[in-house]
């Protein structure tokens, strides 16, 4: 073990090259300041949930007797089809 004299390091310039990596290093693990923060981001969770449905469809039409379908209340089958 060496002992290492403190003497020999540029605090200053290891305190700044920390200060700019300090914002790289929060967003890579994850985490944001407030600053990061875009307050002008209008959030619309109803087009979020119009998106889930185009992509997940909560009424299906069965393509031989043509009825509608809520698979969510029928857990993802299309249940009365006689066809």
């Amino acid at each position: 073990n060496r002992s290492t004299d403190l003497s020999e390091f540029d605090t200053a310039a290891l305190d700044k090259m920390l200060a700019e990596l300090e914002p790289e290093l929060r967003k890579a693990a994850g985490f944001l300041t407030i600053e990061d923060l875009d307050p002008a981001v209008d959030f619309k969770p109803e087009d979020d949930q119009t998106r889930l449905d185009e992509l997940n469809p909560q009424i299906v039409m069965c393509p031989f007797c043509k009825k509608e379908f809520d698979v969510r209340k029928n857990n993802a089958k299309v249940a009365g089809c006689t066809v």
